[in-house]
């Protein structure tokens, strides 16, 4: 037995009387305005989300970089107190904070650091205890020539630090510069400038 399909002629759509026209004219209006009334309320949220996002990141930002300062101060006061040098009794240990008071208080003739001969010549000192740098100062990083003068004479006493540690280094090599009439300078200080930051 085989089925049979019935065969499904056109539908017949209904034509929309005129109130049901103008109905349906109204709730078209009325939902577009909606509409735009909720992607406005939606476009206000978003704005102000954002708003708050900003004004969170930027208040982040703002502990972060009071937690940063914060930390380069007491970095700078414990180096301050510190005498770089080895050595250094612990007595009468009440709490930790006698504990780290006592390592920056080393009475040794020989100090506590160690020595770096850069690619360039220039040697690099650092205190193993506070963990101080003392570098070439660069002129450039000075308005005054005596705070120049201050920061060299401050590394050269650096240098002057008795030690039993051995001074490593590294090759050994001339920065120049060529000038556009072709005569070649010393260029160590452009060195010095890029690797000022380095810690």
């Amino acid at each position: 037995m085989s089925a049979k399909k019935k065969s499904i002629g056109p539908k017949t759509i209904r034509k929309l009387s005129p109130a049901e026209r103008k109905w349906r004219k109204e709730h078209v209006r009325l939902l577009e305005i909606e509409e735009k009334h909720l992607e406005l309320l939606d476009e206000l949220a978003r704005k102000e989300y954002l708003a708050e996002k900003d004004a969170q990141t930027i208040a982040d930002a703002k502990v972060r970089g009071n937690c940063l300062a914060q930390m380069d101060r007491n970095l700078v006061k414990r180096q301050k107190c510190c005498t770089h040098r080895k050595g250094g009794i612990i007595s009468n240990i009440k709490s930790q904070q006698s504990i780290g008071l006592a390592l920056y208080q080393g009475n040794s003739n020989q100090y506590a650091v160690i020595k770096h001969q850069m690619i360039n010549g220039d040697i690099w000192v650092r205190c193993l205890r506070c963990g101080k740098w003392w570098k070439p100062p660069c002129r450039s990083e000075f308005k005054l020539d005596r705070d120049y003068w201050k920061a060299m004479f401050e590394y050269e006493s650096a240098l002057e630090f008795p030690t039993m540690n051995t001074m490593s280094g590294s090759v050994q090599c001339n920065f120049h510069q060529t000038l556009k009439d072709g005569t070649l300078v010393d260029a160590s200080e452009i060195y010095r400038q890029r690797m000022a930051n380095f810690r």
